[in-house]
């Protein structure tokens, strides 16, 4: 089936993006918990403190919207599936 076809690709590069940008996100996080030590060490340095609480509230924000994406993802990639077994059950009953 062409639309179901059509549709499979479409998903294929959904889930391509929500790789590269999981990787991204990664990558950040990684980085961020490398900074960790700021606010941890025993010098007093507010601007830098904050800074770090900023981009720790940025990268929640971040991982939230990257957790939305993902769930209509998989929800389109279930639905699809959903089809092909339906479509496969009645051609299966056809036959």
């Amino acid at each position: 089936d062409t639309r179901l076809y059509k549709r499979s690709k479409e998903i294929i590069q959904e889930l391509l993006e929500r790789e590269k940008e999981i990787t991204r996100l990664h990558d950040k996080v990684v980085k961020h918990e490398g900074q960790l030590e700021i606010m941890i060490d025993d010098v007093d340095q507010p601007k830098m403190e904050q800074a770090y609480r900023d981009e720790h509230h940025d990268l929640i924000q971040e991982m939230e919207a990257y957790e939305i994406e993902y769930q209509k993802t998989k929800k389109l990639l279930f639905t699809l599936i959903s089809e092909i077994i339906k479509k496969e059950k009645q051609h299966h009953l056809l036959n």
